[in-house]
């Protein structure tokens, strides 16, 4: 029986990869990997904003899309 368990993250601007972690010991043979990253992320909200049209502009809604990349990656950073 196992007594923890956890998931590494690490999402890059051009890809993630995960990795399960067993007992303080990383699954190397569980490592899965994605080409999808933070730029496919920032995309993907950029599209969102501008198809729904909350009435900003483009612009407008890059600028948003970039200040909501720099939050997730400082929570990312913090030490929890």
């Amino acid at each position: 029986m196992h007594c923890c368990a956890g998931l590494t993250v690490d999402l890059s601007a051009s890809g993630t990869t995960v990795c399960p972690v067993i007992d303080g010991y990383a699954e190397s043979r569980s490592i899965q990997r994605s080409a999808l990253g933070t730029r496919a992320l920032d995309a993907f909200m950029l599209q969102l904003l501008v198809r729904k049209r909350y009435g900003m502009g483009m612009v407008i809604s890059m600028v948003i899309v970039m200040c909501m990349g720099m939050v997730v990656g400082m929570l990312m950073r913090l030490d929890m």
